[in-house]
């Protein structure tokens, strides 16, 4: 399955860089002073732009070189059931972030007309947007775990796969 399949898995990493530089984009174009960033690593830090996208960088680089080294591993030494659950874990956890990514793109892009935009039109859809966030207690708690059940649900999918395909 994904692990046979080298096209699949860098589709998946390309996504995932796309998603995150996307996010990256999008908090700039609303938030180009980070004074309404939620991500608590920034604000710990104090980290400006130049420090996420260096961040960002070399955690994307070290996943993609966790994935195709370990995936090269497994299907070197067979069935070795540490190294496959080890490299579905560290997929689901970063399928989490990729979903997770797109869905904090969207809503930087609609913070973003919401406080920035100089269409009228754009703005009161950043407007609606707002009202909408504002209106649910942990609106972001629950786009997080949103991301994690649609990232579960494809790496069942994928399981499924895996098994009616016979590995």
């Amino acid at each position: 399955m994904i692990l046979r399949r080298t096209n699949a898995l860098l589709v998946f990493i390309l996504l995932y860089y796309l998603g995150v530089f996307l996010d990256i984009g999008t908090t700039y174009l609303g938030s180009p002073d980070l004074k309404r960033e939620l991500n608590v690593l920034v604000l710990y830090f104090e980290a400006g732009f130049k420090e996420i996208i260096i961040a960002c960088t070399l955690y994307l680089i070290a996943i993609t070189i966790i994935l195709l080294k370990l995936k090269e591993y497994i299907l070197k030494s067979g069935e070795n059931k540490f190294a496959i659950n080890l490299f579905y874990l560290i997929f689901f956890c970063n399928s989490c972030h990729l979903v997770n990514s797109y869905l904090v793109s969207v809503n930087n892009f609609l913070g973003f007309c919401y406080y920035r935009s100089e269409s009228e039109f754009l703005h009161q859809i950043g407007s609606t947007y707002a009202k909408f966030v504002t209106s649910i207690p942990y609106y972001y708690y629950y786009q997080f775990f949103l991301s994690c059940a649609l990232a579960a649900i494809v790496c069942f999918v994928l399981l499924r796969f895996k098994k009616e395909m016979g590995r």
